[in-house]
């Protein structure tokens, strides 16, 4: 599907769900919109499914734990609950599949694209992509939470992401990937998972989640 107007996501109670998450395939945001998600509200995605924004992505929760914005696998029963109905039969790690992430294209309006106090768990596990890619572009991420995922963030071309004062752990691979380093990327104040900072060669000392050259941390 492709979003061709603005819309914006609120809570919903369903089938004796109150919030019930939301569940999306390939999802695409055009040109002519942007989608705007309400704080507290659970995001969830199929395996080989993600959503691309070509215009704008507004997700910008609240500061307390229920009013966080998740985004996540269909198959993580920690947020939303069981969404695919099967206990603990299925999770994201039990089969070579998995969601994509959100890519912002370089033809999105970095002003229209901010995530804070959002959650971000499970993505590219199997097809090396990141749970935000930045192609070509430039969003604000703050406050949030990328745990679980391949990448944490990857920014290709000349993308210019700002990522600060978020917590960036237990990711597989990098926690930031500045692929092209046509930029440095502002990483700072954020946590890597230990108190040490980023692996990185220039950080003799430092054990947290991986980051390229280019990244300021």
């Amino acid at each position: 599907e492709t979003l061709v107007q603005d819309v914006t996501l609120v809570k919903r109670n369903f089938a004796d769900i109150n919030n019930i998450p939301y569940l999306f395939g390939n999802y695409n945001i055009g040109t002519g919109a942007v989608l705007t998600i309400s704080p507290g509200l659970v995001i969830k995605f199929f395996y080989y499914t993600g959503m691309t924004v070509r215009k704008g992505l507004i997700a910008e929760g609240g500061s307390t734990p229920d009013s966080a914005i998740v985004f996540t696998d269909f198959r993580d029963d920690f947020y939303g609950g069981d969404t695919n109905a099967d206990t603990t039969a299925t999770t994201p790690y039990s089969s070579y599949n998995g969601w994509y992430g959100i890519t912002f294209q370089d033809e999105s309006l970095d002003p229209l694209c901010r995530l804070k106090n959002c959650i971000f768990r499970y993505a590219g596990l199997s097809y090396a992509t990141a749970a935000v890619t930045a192609a070509n572009a430039s969003p604000t991420i703050t406050y949030s939470s990328f745990s679980k995922n391949y990448h944490g963030i990857t920014a290709t071309g000349s993308a210019k992401p700002v990522i600060n004062y978020c917590d960036i752990f237990q990711n597989s691979n990098y926690g930031v990937n500045n692929v092209n380093k046509t930029f440095n990327i502002d990483a700072r104040y954020n946590w890597w998972g230990n108190n040490s900072g980023p692996t990185h060669k220039d950080n003799l000392t430092g054990t947290g989640d991986a980051v390229t050259d280019s990244v300021r941390y």
